[in-house]
């Protein structure tokens, strides 16, 4: 298993000023074909998007492992109304390097909330969201 934690991500302001956000870790599991990236404590949007770019850059990620977005720590999501459109925006750019399925796995009403609109943004990927609850259902999804 690679173990990585991400660079930092550039993010233009409205005004042209430019914002770094560092990337959640995450690791590599090759022999389960997927990668866990944990989020915890406040969230920003920028964070997940810095994320998404760097695992796809990852020298040790493969197309079509999945991604397990672990928000069970997670206290606050703070994403911006641009956000999810930039998250499908980065899908698209690295098409080439899309995963399998994402599988976001949260306790909190407002992240299944917001992890079902990302899932119906993504309707049109390459790939599948799954949005689930308990570790034992992201467990099945992931050897499907």
């Amino acid at each position: 298993m690679q173990r990585s934690r991400a660079r930092w991500h550039d993010r233009s302001h409205d005004d042209g000023r430019l914002a770094s956000a560092m990337a959640f870790s995450y690791v590599i599991d090759h022999s389960r074909r997927f990668a866990r990236v944990t989020l915890s404590g406040p969230v920003h949007g920028h964070e997940i998007a810095a994320t998404m770019e760097a695992l796809y850059q990852d020298p040790n990620w493969v197309a079509g492992f999945a991604i397990l977005w672990d928000a069970m720590e997670l206290t606050e999501l703070l994403l911006d109304r641009p956000d999810l459109p930039l998250f499908v925006e980065i899908q698209k750019k690295y098409v080439a390097a899309h995963p399998s399925r994402e599988i976001i796995l949260v306790q909190r009403p407002l992240d299944v909330a917001m992890a079902q609109m990302y899932a119906l943004f993504m309707k049109t990927a390459a790939h599948k969201v799954f949005v689930c609850r308990s570790e034992e259902k992201a467990n099945e999804l992931l050897e499907q």
